[in-house]
């Protein structure tokens, strides 16, 4: 399986203030002599039977589940790219451009980020009809689905009439009409055929043509596509009944969109653990800079106008848009969907690395659900993952921002983490992770967790000597200074001074008994670290692993044409390759059943939604496994009990096959570890002229029997 990315920028959208906020301004208005009438409403919005009657009924007070897929599934999801066979006359002339647009699509649809028929796509689906409610021949092309990821503001349109809309393009809106002017500017993009003329100006090298990154610029529009979006999108925004100025106000929220959801403000509470400690208020930011509001930023390397040309654009167009903007309706099924998805982005932060953001969210989120098991557990991964990129020498400022260009409130995090040393992060994340297990004593991942950080705690550079480093007196936290010091003299004085302060979260840590049963604890984890850390440094020494797993998953095999021309037939034939190699495949399948599961990816049946979810994780997983091994770290992901009907997924064999019309196929088989990110075995064949389903079962068949899994 070739490691897929997530979609870079195609239109960022959407910020959000807190949901809090809504309610301050509702109450801003009680107080105006005018505002009397509301009071009514507001009693309305704040009783609790109406917020129980929301579509949804969402309660997120102790946990949340991460979005799946429900119901059958849609025909983009099966047959989707080699299906011009089904879903067209044969005689009739199949461009090339479109050929190769549904290729890339088909890579996406293979990521598993798509989700359907969950609670957001439907919500969706419904803004989208309502936009298209005069053309119902374009509202049945037009398909519109939840693309599962980190990014903050991620909304697309490929050529065959699928939109993509992102859970943190909600988690950061407004309003329904903000989602709507989104929804619309994607819509105009189909109708203007974009694709094609972004596919004539870009096709693909026949290098290029299996690397994701590069499929994915295809979706990029340029700045011209993106004004006649905005153009024509805003027309169809105003004949569904909206308001231009509602649009200028969701152009708005576009531009706060590189600061995350989450507007708390940090305090001493952020690292506030079952002792007692609290941070000294010398590592907080005792002031952080408002939001800007630069619309006339430079855009020379952005690919939409800044947001004051896209503003001027609907004024132009629509002078009412000048007029004061008209005050949005609390709509409490929209704040229901937020709110899902606020979650949703943090589940997917975490997987996808972005541990800073996925760490302040989730802090932000907990304010308001204190006890959501979900949110601590988020938490104490983001932490986790903070602290593995800083001990891994990958420069944990890379992460971060200059607070000066980082405005808001997250500009807090960005200094506290920038002002943290390698010891004082590690124990940090260690404490929060072994509170979490003081509530939640059967979660053994977590374990696993508090396993690996406490191997990172003694294997740091800067505790050379654990029993000295330990064992050291505790620092004065409120240290008096001499007065007559200057304001940097008395800053680096505090530094020194504070610089051990993370040996108040160690407390259990703190006599020579306790210290000896550390170290050797995890000396069994440093060992598995370290063969894991040999395997990436030479993956083909398979011998280095003492036996072969007991079960692993099989995933079909990924087979695609490869060339500049593609034809229909060369469709059908990648096709029937993938249809001969499952009959062939299931009678190996069937003998050895307790050992081998086989998990298929591509022909998936209408009924198979659950291993739709089940790949889509296994995908996810696989990215970040590959991430946290480059680090040398495990991820302690395998014991997700809903991968595997059965038991935690540890072990996947990945198959790849390349079918290449000049003939120079090509093949690969791998046994990867999803906890540590290693290659157990590896082999790859270049050669051979011809590509069949009889040499490609027969390949994985005898990887299989290598690695002891079949006999």
């Amino acid at each position: 399986m070739f490691k897929t990315s997530v979609i870079k920028m195609i239109s960022a959208y959407l910020n959000t203030r807190k949901a809090s906020r809504s309610w301050e301004y509702l109450l801003s208005l009680l107080k105006s002599a005018f505002a009397l009438p509301l009071i009514f409403l507001f009693t309305l919005f704040s009783s609790p039977s109406l917020k129980a009657q929301s579509s949804a009924g969402h309660d997120f007070s102790e946990d949340y589940t991460p979005i799946q897929a429900k119901g059958i599934i849609p025909f983009d999801f099966i047959n989707h790219w080699y299906a011009f066979d089904d879903a067209h006359d044969e005689e009739r002339f199949i461009e090339n451009y479109e050929i190769n647009q549904y290729y890339a699509s088909r890579y996406l649809v293979n990521s598993g980020k798509f989700s359907f028929g969950d609670q957001v796509t439907v919500y969706l689906e419904g803004i989208k009809n309502e936009i298209l409610k005069e053309d119902s021949v374009l509202a049945k092309e037009i398909r519109i689905y939840l693309y599962r990821g980190a990014s903050s503001g991620l909304g697309f349109m490929m050529s065959n009439g699928m939109i993509g809309i992102s859970n943190g393009i909600v988690a950061n809106l407004h309003s329904r009409a903000d989602l709507a002017f989104v929804i619309a500017h994607e819509i105009a993009h189909y109708k203007l055929k974009h694709a094609w003329e972004s596919y004539t100006k870009t096709k693909l090298p026949e290098d290029d043509l299996d690397r994701i990154d590069i499929i994915e610029e295809q979706l990029i529009r340029d700045k011209g596509q993106e004004k006649e979006a905005d153009s024509l999108g805003l027309i169809l925004f105003k004949k569904a009944g909206y308001q231009a100025s509602a649009a200028k106000e969701c152009l708005k929220h576009l531009y706060e969109t590189y600061h995350p959801f989450g507007r708390c403000d940090l305090d001493q509470d952020l690292f506030n653990f079952e002792n007692g400690f609290q941070l000294p208020d010398f590592y907080l930011r005792s002031e952080v800079d408002p939001i800007s509001t630069d619309y006339s930023y430079q855009d020379r390397r952005h690919s939409h106008p800044n947001i004051k040309k896209r503003i001027r654009l609907i004024e132009e167009m629509d002078k009412t848009s000048l007029m004061p903007k008209e005050e949005l309706v609390f709509d409490p099924e929209f704040k229901d969907i937020q709110e899902l998805c606020r979650l949703e982005t943090v589940h997917w932060q975490v997987l996808e690395g972005d541990y800073l953001n996925a760490f302040y969210n989730s802090n932000c989120l907990l304010e308001t659900y204190p006890k959501n098991r979900f949110l601590l557990k988020a938490n104490i991964r983001a932490s986790y993952g903070l602290a593995v990129l800083k001990v891994a020498n990958r420069k944990i400022n890379d992460l971060l921002v200059d607070p000066s260009r980082m405005p808001g409130p997250v500009q807090g995090l960005h200094h506290l983490l920038r002002n943290f040393n390698t010891a004082q992060l590690v124990a940090l994340s260690r404490r929060k992770i072994a509170d979490y297990l003081a509530l939640f004593p059967e979660d053994t991942e977590a374990a696993e967790m508090l396993s690996s950080i406490n191997v990172i705690l003694q294997e740091n550079s800067n505790i050379s000597d654990v029993y000295a480093t330990l064992l050291k007196p505790k620092p004065d936290l409120n240290p008096i200074l001499d007065s007559s010091l200057t304001k940097r003299q008395k800053h680096l004085k505090l530094k020194y001074q504070l610089a051990d302060f993370y040996l108040y979260v160690l407390d259990d840590l703190r006599d020579s008994a306790k210290i000896k049963n550390f170290i050797a604890t995890n000396q069994a984890i440093k060992d598995s670290l370290a063969k894991a850390k040999q395997l990436i440094l030479d993956p083909n020494y398979y011998s280095l692993v003492k036996k072969a797993p007991k079960q692993i998953v099989m995933v079909s095999p990924n087979i695609f044409p490869y060339a500049k021309e593609l034809w229909l037939m060369d469709f059908q034939t990648v096709r029937q390759i993938e249809v001969n190699f499952k009959d062939r495949f299931g009678e190996y399948r069937a003998k050895n059943a307790s050992k081998l599961e086989m998990l298929y990816r591509l022909e998936w049946d209408k009924n198979s939604v659950a291993d739709y979810n089940r790949m889509s994780a296994i995908n996810a997983l696989v990215q970040e496994a590959e991430d946290y091994g480059q680090f040398g770290f495990p991820t302690a992901r395998s014991l997700q009990k809903y991968l595997l009907p059965r038991k935690p997924l540890h072990y996947l064999a990945l198959a790849d096959a390349l079918y290449n019309i000049d003939g120079s196929d090509w093949y690969r088989f791998r046994l990867f570890d999803i906890k540590t990110g290693a290659i157990l075995f590896n082999r790859e064949d270049k050669e051979g002229s011809e590509i069949t389903d009889r040499e490609i079962a027969q390949g994985i068949i005898d990887d299989l029997e290598e690695i002891g899994l079949i006999d």
